[in-house]
């Protein structure tokens, strides 16, 4: 994420990524996350302020329970949101990833005991 702001005399730049997973066409839990933010605020009044608020994330995991035998698309969709007010300038990009696909079996309804 890339912002910029300006003063006189308050400025606000905002910029995101979204990421979303689907599954067949479908989203796939827990749905829209954020893996990057930044909102940068200047203001200047008896003195110049600079507020900055960033979050990053280095992965997520999003699950699909239920999901039927054979073979299925898996789409990662990424999303860049760009805002502010006053005097600003904010962008974002995604680059390269990597996705890891697992497939885990579970019993389902089925006691378990374990010594």
């Amino acid at each position: 994420m890339f912002t910029r702001t300006a003063v006189p005399p308050e400025a606000q730049a905002k910029a995101g990524v979204h990421v979303r997973v689907l599954l067949d066409g479908q989203q796939v839990e827990p749905g829209v996350v954020v893996y990057g933010r930044r909102i940068q605020t200047l203001a200047s009044d008896a003195s110049i302020e600079l507020q900055q608020e960033s979050l990053d994330a280095n992965s997520f995991s999003f699950v699909a329970v239920d999901v039927p035998q054979g073979v299925h698309q898996i789409c990662v969709q990424a999303r860049v949101d760009t805002g502010g007010t006053g005097d600003f300038s904010a962008e974002g990009a995604v680059g390269k990833g990597t996705v890891t696909v697992e497939s885990v079996r579970l019993i389902n309804g089925e006691d378990v005991l374990l010594n």
